[in-house]
C-alpha cells in the first residue's frame, strides 16, 4: 500500500489534475452534466496515477510494522546465521548473536510503537479502538455469526 500511495504518485496525480482541460466542465449549462464531466476527469487522472496492482501472497502476510529496512536486517541476520553454521567459528557466532540481539531489540521497539499508536486514547475514538482491537484479535462479525 505504501508504494500505491507514494508521494511520487500523489504528486503525479496533482500535476495531472492541474493540467487537465476543464473547459468542458465550465461550458456545461446543466449542473449535473458538469458534475459528471468533473468526476470522470478526476477518475481518469486517478486511474492514470494510481495503478491497481495485485499484492503477492508473500507481501500480504507482512506485518504492518515491518519496514523494508527491517526486512533487509532480517536477511542480514539470516546470512550471518548461515555463515556461522557453515564455519562454526567463535567470531562468527559472536557477530551473529550480537546482530540478533540488536535486531530483536529494534523489532520489539517498532512493534511496541506501532501498537501504542493504534491504541492511543487521545487520537482514536472508542469505536476506532474497538475496530483496532478486533483487527488485532482477528475477530469479525461474519465469523461469530457462523457459530450462532
Amino acid at each position: 500500500m505504501s508504494e500505491f500511495c507514494s508521494e511520487k504518485n500523489k504528486q503525479k496525480f496533482i500535476e495531472n489534475v492541474t493540467q487537465s482541460n476543464w473547459s468542458s466542465v465550465y461550458n456545461q449549462s446543466d449542473a449535473n452534466d458538469a458534475y459528471d464531466k468533473f468526476i470522470s476527469s478526476i477518475e481518469d487522472s486517478y486511474k492514470k496515477c494510481f495503478l491497481v496492482c495485485q499484492l503477492s501472497r508473500k507481501r500480504l502476510k507482512d506485518k504492518p510494522w515491518i519496514s523494508s529496512a527491517l526486512k533487509k536486517s532480517s536477511v542480514t541476520k539470516n546470512k550471518l546465521y548461515k555463515k556461522w553454521l557453515l564455519t562454526r567459528q567463535p567470531q562468527d557466532e559472536v557477530r551473529y548473536k550480537n546482530f540478533r540481539r540488536v535486531f530483536r531489540k529494534v523489532l520489539l521497539e517498532v512493534e511496541t510503537e506501532y501498537f501504542k499508536s493504534k491504541f492511543d486514547f487521545k487520537v482514536n475514538s472508542v469505536k476506532k479502538l474497538w475496530n483496532n482491537l478486533n483487527t488485532v484479535c482477528s475477530a469479525s462479525r461474519k465469523v461469530s455469526n457462523n457459530f450462532l
